[in-house]
């Protein structure tokens, strides 16, 4: 395990200058379909459509702007924003910040069509590597779906990336289902998850993976594909899992609340700079805003958004 990493790490070293800070935006916390069995959203009612306004979102997109952290993609249930609201939203947050990624729900190559250059990618959620898992646990999210719109994606241009929750039962062995995958569409980027068991799903009284098997998944991806942008995710409550995912090969860490991280950002930040500093890798994110250049960039959309900005600042 020692000499995976280091390998792993000597690559990362080689190929990946930079650590980032991610952060997902959600357009909603409802979704139509509500049967991934270990998605917190199958357990709501089917008639509570939740969804964020339009302020609420670019509010939080000037915050991630303002403290350097990255736009991972946006994110959010099915049957909630049409695609071209999903558009329009892209095209604002790419005219102030950055092009966008989208993990909005499989799409067609016809629905595809509607995006531009405000669009940077298009990430299939697959959820699992272990194909007999996936029947299980996202029977509405058929592999082969899932992978015709990454291959449709790259052929309108798109770059294209997958997203795996490691802890849901999956057999390791199965990890070279996910490196298939990654060779034949392509694949630019992969999220790792730790599963966060979510109470009244089958999931609720499963431990999430250790830091041992989550970072040898993320080392032996990192040297099976030495330029793959890999990004783990952690919760607020597994910080010290950081560093030894950095070393076995992640490019960034993402989700997490926004609120506790920058209320508690000390040993986050100290686990990434130390990491950063260990392998020679720039890491320039921020954890305090900067109230002057806020002001400015919120001069951009209006008083409404200063409205919502101010009430994620007085928040945190």
């Amino acid at each position: 395990m020692l000499d995976l990493i280091k390998k792993a790490d000597r690559i990362t070293r080689k190929y990946h200058k930079k650590i980032s800070v991610e952060r997902a935006i959600f357009l909603s916390w409802y979704c139509e379909k509500r049967d991934c069995k270990f998605c917190y959203m199958s357990t709501l009612s089917a008639s509570k459509k939740a969804k964020r306004t339009i302020e609420s979102l670019l509010a939080e997109i000037l915050i991630c702007k303002n403290l350097n952290w990255n736009i991972e993609f946006l994110s959010g249930g099915y049957g909630v924003y049409s695609l071209q609201k999903i558009k329009e939203i892209a095209e604002k947050i790419s005219q102030t910040y950055q092009k966008v990624w989208l993990n909005t729900g499989i799409m067609n190559k016809r629905d595809m069509e509607i995006f531009g250059n405000e669009i940077e990618g298009i990430t299939g959620s697959l959820e699992t590597f272990d194909f007999d898992l996936h029947k299980i646990v996202c029977p509405s999210k058929p592999f082969s779906r899932v992978l015709q719109m990454l291959e449709d994606a790259k052929d309108l241009g798109f770059k294209t990336a997958l997203t795996i929750i490691l802890g849901l039962g999956e057999k390791k062995e199965k990890l070279e289902n996910l490196f298939s995958i990654i060779k034949e569409y392509k694949i630019d980027r992969v999220t790792f998850y730790a599963l966060n068991p979510q109470k009244n799903t089958i999931y609720e009284k499963f431990p999430s993976p250790s830091s041992l098997y989550y970072s040898e998944i993320v080392a032996k991806t990192r040297i099976e594909f030495p330029k793959l942008e890999i990004i783990t995710g952690i919760w607020i409550d597994k910080i010290s899992m950081i560093g030894l995912l950095l070393l076995s090969g992640s490019d960034g860490v993402t989700k997490f609340s926004m609120k506790s991280l920058l209320r508690n950002y000390a040993n986050f930040k100290e686990e990434i700079e130390y990491a950063a500093r260990i392998q020679n890798r720039v890491f320039d994110a921020r954890f305090k805003i900067d109230s002057e250049k806020l002001e400015r960039d919120v001069e951009i959309y209006g008083e409404d958004i200063r409205k919502k900005v101010k009430q994620y600042v007085d928040a945190i």
